[in-house]
């Protein structure tokens, strides 16, 4: 071989596939050659004359496959290529989906933390679009039942002012059934009209009503301005409170100056109206047992 420089018919090979050839089997296998690579081998056998050949025809799978590798690897990179961008088109679909039912669970926690000014924004018809005007239309609902809940309460607080003080008021609403408190210097005082069973005959009811109405408001102005308690009325008399249930310590000459100006508010009334009605008040200063009487109308008396 060296000498013709040609391993043609003069290479000895004895593999497999040549043994098979010879043998007269047709197959394409892939094998190693005589030299131990790894080829993609086709043989078969071939007659001349009386003589039996076997041909092989082989070629390095790295070759032989490279077509189907780079198909393989494109392929490959196709595939994942699209499942990124069909992950990504997921996310996005999945997130547009999504989105109004996010906003509709934050929505409701709004709600549940207070506000009940939350708007869902209605951007569709389908089932998702009436799920939130639904819910806004709840939210609408919970709003106006609130706010006549709210001025429910304003108008009840302001009636039970009108009969209570504010702070045990206060205590009334919080639960406290049983409201007596001892108190160990306050001043009160008593206010009586003096001949007013006398002036109140013959005249109607409407007028008696109006004037007693319209003195009693002005004493309750000035009891305010004194930051005075009024107790109560009981026809022509006045009674009111200082030192309780707020301590005064001044609480006797807060109700001397009181008293002072409940007799200029009825000189206002006489001058205006031409009348001569006199007032007689009585103070009294000393320890005081108040508390609210009654369950039903109840009332804070001394």
């Amino acid at each position: 071989m060296d000498y013709l420089n040609t391993s043609i018919l003069l290479q000895k090979v004895s593999i497999a596939a040549s043994i098979d050839a010879i043998a007269g089997i047709r197959n394409t296998v892939v094998t190693g050659d005589y030299h131990g690579v790894k080829v993609l081998s086709a043989y078969g056998p071939i007659s001349f004359g009386n003589r039996q050949w076997g041909l092989l025809s082989e070629i390095d799978t790295e070759e032989a496959f490279f077509a189907v590798h780079q198909l393989s690897r494109s392929l490959l990179l196709s595939a994942v290529i699209l499942a990124l961008v069909m992950g990504m088109l997921g996310v996005v679909v999945a997130r547009k989906m999504l989105r109004p039912l996010v906003d509709l669970s934050a929505a409701a926690a709004d709600v549940g933390m207070g506000n009940l000014y939350v708007e869902l924004d209605v951007s569709s018809n389908d089932e998702i679009g009436q799920l939130s005007q639904n819910f806004n239309n709840m939210v609408v609902n919970i709003r106006e039942q609130t706010d006549t809940i709210a001025e429910a309460d304003a108008e009840n607080d302001k009636l039970l002012l009108n009969v209570l003080p504010q702070p045990i008021a206060e205590r009334l609403k919080s639960g406290e059934t049983q409201i007596a408190d001892a108190f160990q210097g306050a001043s009160i005082i008593f206010c009586d009209l003096v001949g007013f069973t006398r002036w109140s005959r013959g005249r109607e009811p409407m007028e008696v009503l109006a004037f007693l109405d319209e003195l009693f408001t002005s004493f309750d102005k000035v009891a305010v301005e004194f930051g005075v308690e009024k107790i109560k009325t009981i026809g022509d008399a006045y009674m009111a409170v200082c030192g309780l249930p707020k301590p005064n310590v001044n609480h006797a000459q807060v109700m001397a100056q009181l008293s002072h100006r409940i007799l200029g508010c009825l000189d206002e009334y006489n001058q205006r109206n031409g009348t001569q009605i006199e007032m007689r008040i009585g103070l009294h200063c000393g320890p005081v047992v108040a508390g609210v009487i009654g369950s039903s109308k109840f009332i804070y008396d001394l």
